[in-house]
């Protein structure tokens, strides 16, 4: 898989699995990324608890959960 996964690539994920930021925002070398905002935007989301809390899994390493974050999609759709 590429190290940017695109939407479509993004389905294909299990939902037990993980991604990190790069991965999950839209930016110049990932346009199609899963969430279409950029990584200020997410974190302004997730520091007004609008945006799935991330996971810390050491000091320099932060990811989100899928499950978490196709919730979040799926409710950005009904809204």
């Amino acid at each position: 898989m590429q190290l940017h996964p695109t939407a479509r690539q993004f389905d294909a994920l299990p939902d037990e699995g993980l991604i990190r930021l790069a991965q999950l925002v839209a930016s110049p070398k990932n346009p199609a990324a899963p969430v279409p905002i950029s990584a200020s935007s997410l974190w302004r989301m997730v520091k007004a608890g609008t945006f799935p809390a991330p996971l810390k899994l050491g000091a320099k390493t932060t990811c989100w959960r899928v499950a978490d974050v196709r919730r979040w999609l799926a409710q950005q759709e009904v809204a």
